[in-house]
C-alpha cells in the first residue's frame, strides 16, 4: 500500500491497523499469543521506513494507560462512542467522557489526537421528544455534544475528527443492529438525515474561519 501510493498527493499520513487493541499490535509477553505474527514495533518500524515523508499512525479502541503502541506513532487515532456503546442515552456524560479522554492521552503521549470515529445510529424519519436511541433528534444532540467539546480541543492538540460514518451501508444480522449500520449521516440511498445539516452547517463554518454557535443551525437557510 506504502509503494502503490508514495505519489498520491492526498494521502496524509499511513495507518497500520483499524480498531486494533494497541495490546495487540504491540503484544507484551501475556498478549503475545493472541496475533503472533503481528510484531507491532517491526510492523511500524517497516511502514516508516517505505515513506519517510508521512506520519505513521493506527486507530485504537483501547483505552491510554493499557495501549502499548500508541508510544510509536506519529498521530493518536481514537475511535469513541460515549452514550452511546456506553452510558447508552445520556449525552449528557460525553462532555466529561470526551474531556478526561484527550486530555489522558495527550498528557501521556505528548501528540496530536484525531477522534477517527464517532457516531450514534439512527433509523431515518423516526423522531421523539425529548430524543430517544435511534432516533434522528438523538443523533443530533449526540453529535452537538462531541462538537463542543472538539472546538475547545481544535485550539490545542486535537487535529481532525471523523464522524463515523458518511452512510449507513448493511451488515450482517445481529440484535444491536437495525437491517445493517445506521450510524450514517445519509441513507444507503444518500438522502440526508437531519445530522447531515448540521454537519454541514458546522464544516462550512470551519472552512470559512466562522464562529461556530451553539445555537440550532437552520437547514432551510443559505450559509
Amino acid at each position: 500500500m506504502a509503494n502503490w501510493s508514495y505519489g498520491v498527493v492526498l494521502l496524509i499520513f499511513l495507518g497500520n491497523a483499524n480498531a486494533l487493541e494497541g495490546g495487540m499490535l504491540f503484544p507484551r509477553e501475556s498478549e503475545s499469543r493472541q496475533i503472533p505474527e503481528l510484531e507491532g514495533i517491526a510492523v511500524i518500524d517497516k511502514t516508516r521506513s517505505l515513506d519517510i515523508n508521512r506520519p505513521v499512525t493506527f486507530v485504537t479502541v483501547r483505552e491510554y494507560n493499557r495501549d502499548h503502541a500508541a508510544q510509536y506513532v506519529d498521530i493518536l487515532c481514537i475511535n469513541r462512542y460515549y452514550a452511546w456503546y456506553s452510558d447508552t442515552g445520556h449525552t449528557e456524560v460525553i462532555k466529561y467522557q470526551l474531556t478526561d479522554d484527550l486530555n489522558n492521552w495527550y498528557n501521556k503521549f505528548k501528540k496530536p489526537v484525531i477522534i477517527t470515529e464517532y457516531g450514534a445510529d439512527t433509523i431515518s424519519g423516526l423522531h421523539t421528544l425529548p430524543s430517544f436511541v435511534f432516533t434522528e433528534d438523538y443523533q443530533v444532540q449526540f453529535l452537538e455534544e462531541y462538537h463542543k467539546i472538539f472546538d475547545i480541543y481544535r485550539k490545542k492538540f486535537l487535529v481532525g475528527e471523523m464522524v463515523w460514518n458518511f452512510a449507513d451501508f448493511m451488515t450482517v444480522q445481529g440484535v444491536g443492529r437495525v437491517v445493517g449500520n445506521k450510524k450514517g449521516v445519509l441513507t444507503r440511498q444518500r438522502q440526508p438525515k437531519e445530522a447531515a445539516y448540521l454537519m454541514r452547517h458546522r464544516y462550512w463554518n470551519i472552512i470559512n474561519q466562522k464562529t461556530l454557535s451553539n445555537h440550532r443551525y437552520n437547514k432551510y437557510t443559505k450559509l
